[in-house]
């Protein structure tokens, strides 16, 4: 019933079936026959290997880390086998052995209580809760991953939404899967799909929100589809969209994230661009209002790269220096202040040397070149992986744990 309010003023299309049938199967391999020809035809432009660097991926209330041998070591909450140890519902407040048996993995991307990861060989695995079919084979959710099916074997990116999943092959078409209630899939359906349903083509980056989802293109633009009540599509309006819209004004992207109510871009001459929810600070421009377009966030050096969490934003600047702004109510901003709110962009003075960062839904990491992860945030679960339950205020690293940064530049990654 919500879902059909939510887009009563929508003409939508409905698909009467939540399973995939003989009809549907044969539409997925179609496509896949079709664009292997027509790439073909064409020159197919670069998609790098296995996508933005990733080796830390935060959750709702768990962390995986990706260690040497492409193994994961995590900590945080195990109630629905995100940890991918077991059923049970432990925490684990130091880093332990997780994602059972899998290695030589080259992404891993947290959703709220699930994960996504992607091997050397091109594979997707998933593991963690499944109440919307977002580990993307239609079974009951499990803590041993499973390799999803029905895509190409030819993955390079993938990007966990809160309870829904998006893959990306190296032909730039983007796959999804999982809840579908506010068009997360931007198929132009509200149904749930419970296992990879191509969506759009041309795409060089992704990120998925709590119900939104982001592509760039590969000419730099910017697609988003999903709920927009607060304007986080950036399309100039305020209504859902079940099939992909453009951005306003977007030009030169280069990476897009998508947290629960607003959406960050970094453009290639190393500017944040943000939109969407404006309380909380989460936009860094000192106004509390919404935003349905893009306004560039003030007061940052050259950017590399972006994280996002629910009402927080992480950015590493080119000299490895790491800078917050927005929420920071359970520490996730690290200032080791007692701010509620850090209203525009803000340098910490710990860590130095960073080469990478990210962003779960309260909480924060950053990877040194020395593989050091560092951790700040809300630790109630554990997640933060420094033995500890609080919440902690500034940058503390995890134990007993390294990131395997000799991936960082090898395109391995």
């Amino acid at each position: 019933m919500l879902a059909v309010q939510i887009v009563r003023n929508h003409r939508v299309e409905k698909n009467n079936t939540r399973r995939l049938d003989e009809k549907e199967r044969l539409k997925v391999s179609l496509f896949r026959s079709f664009m292997t020809i027509s790439m073909g035809m064409f020159a197919v432009f670069p998609v790098r290997a296995f996508g933005p660097e990733t080796l830390v991926a935060a959750g709702i209330d768990h962390t995986i880390v990706i260690i040497e041998q492409g193994r994961l070591m995590g900590s945080g909450s195990n109630q629905y086998g995100q940890l991918g140890v077991s059923s049970g519902t432990g925490k684990a407040y130091y880093a332990i052995p997780a994602g059972g048996e899998l290695s030589d993995i080259r992404k891993v991307s947290a959703g709220c209580e699930y994960n996504l990861a992607l091997d050397g060989q091109a594979r997707v695995w998933s593991w963690g809760r499944n109440e919307t079919f977002q580990l993307g084979h239609g079974l009951r959710s499990q803590a041993v991953p499973r390799q999803l099916e029905y895509l190409p074997e030819s993955v390079v990116d993938i990007a966990a939404g809160c309870s829904f999943g998006m893959a990306l092959d190296a032909d730039g078409n983007l796959w999804a899967w999982g809840e579908n209630r506010f068009g997360e899939l931007g198929d132009g359906y509200i149904d749930k799909r419970y296992i990879p349903w191509p969506v759009l083509q041309n795409v060089k980056a992704m990120a998925g929100g709590y119900d939104h989802g982001l592509a760039v293109l590969s000419d730099g633009m910017v697609m988003a589809w999903g709920r927009n009540d607060d304007g986080r599509l950036g399309d100039g309006g305020w209504d859902i969209q079940l099939k992909p819209v453009a951005v306003k004004d977007l030009t030169n992207v280069i990476e897009v994230a998508a947290g629960a109510e607003h959406s960050l871009a970094l453009d290639a001459d190393g500017r944040i661009w943000s939109w969407g929810e404006g309380d909380s600070a989460r936009l860094g421009n000192g106004s509390g209002e919404d935003r349905n377009f893009p306004v560039q966030v003030q007061g940052l050096p050259t950017i590399q790269q972006i994280s996002i969490g629910s009402s927080h934003n992480l950015a590493l600047d080119h000299t490895g220096r790491v800078w917050v702004w927005g929420a920071n109510d359970f520490g996730q901003a690290g200032t080791g202040t007692s701010e509620r709110l850090i209203t525009e962009p803000r340098m910490l003075a710990t860590p130095e040397d960073v080469v990478m960062v990210a962003a779960g839904a309260s909480i924060s990491f950053a990877v040194a070149r020395d593989g050091v992860v560092w951790g700040w945030g809300t630790g109630e679960a554990g997640e933060l992986g420094n033995g500890g339950s609080g919440t902690q205020t500034t940058p503390l690293p995890m134990i007993g744990v390294k990131a395997d940064v000799s991936l960082l530049g090898t395109g391995k990654l």
